[in-house]
C-alpha cells in the first residue's frame, strides 16, 4: 500500500473575531514533498479554516491518486485541529446526521456546510479504495511538513 501524507493547517488573526484567514495543505510521500495547495477566506474563523485545509487536501487527492507513478491507496491526514481528529476518529459527526446536525443537548452544530462537503470528499475517495486516515500532530512544534502548511495558510491570508 502507498500512502500519501496530507498535511493541513488554517490560520487566522487571533485578535480578531470574523478575520481573513487562510489554509494550506502539503502532499507528502516518504518525507518528500510532491505538491501544496492553499487558498483563503474573508470573514471566517480559526475553525474554518481548519476543515477548509482538510477539505482542499481531499477534494484535490483524487487528482493526485497517481503522483510520480505512485498508485496512492491511503491518504494519511495530519492535522493539529484536535477538533477535526476528535470528530473523524470518534466518529462524532454520525451522531450529528442521526440528530439533523444537533449536538445531544440541541445545539447545533457549527460548520455544518463544511462538515457535510468534508464527508462527501471522505466518501467520495473511499468508495474509489481510498483508505483515509487520520493523525493529531503537535502543531508549531517544528515538524518540517506543519511547518510548511502553516506557512501556506498564513501566506494565503495575508494575501486577500
Amino acid at each position: 500500500m502507498t500512502t500519501v501524507e496530507i498535511w493541513t493547517d488554517g490560520a487566522v488573526s487571533i485578535k480578531k473575531k470574523n478575520s481573513p484567514g487562510g489554509f494550506g495543505c502539503a502532499y507528502v510521500y516518504e518525507g518528500v514533498l510532491l505538491e501544496t495547495l492553499s487558498g483563503g477566506e474573508y470573514n471566517t474563523t480559526s475553525q474554518r479554516m481548519e476543515l477548509m485545509g482538510v477539505i482542499a487536501g481531499l477534494e484535490n487527492a483524487f487528482d493526485y491518486k497517481k503522483i510520480n507513478n505512485l498508485d496512492v491507496s491511503v491518504l494519511d491526514i495530519k492535522s493539529d485541529s484536535a477538533y477535526i481528529i476528535d470528530c473523524m476518529e470518534g466518529t462524532w459527526y454520525r451522531e450529528w446526521i442521526k440528530n439533523d446536525w444537533t449536538s445531544s443537548d440541541g445545539v447545533l452544530i457549527k460548520n455544518r456546510d463544511l462538515w457535510q462537503r468534508l464527508l462527501l470528499a471522505v466518501n467520495f475517495l473511499t468508495d474509489r479504495g481510498i483508505l483515509i486516515t487520520w493523525s493529531k500532530i503537535k502543531g508549531h512544534s517544528g515538524l518540517l511538513f506543519n511547518e510548511v502548511a502553516d506557512k501556506l495558510a498564513v501566506n494565503a491570508k495575508k494575501n486577500l
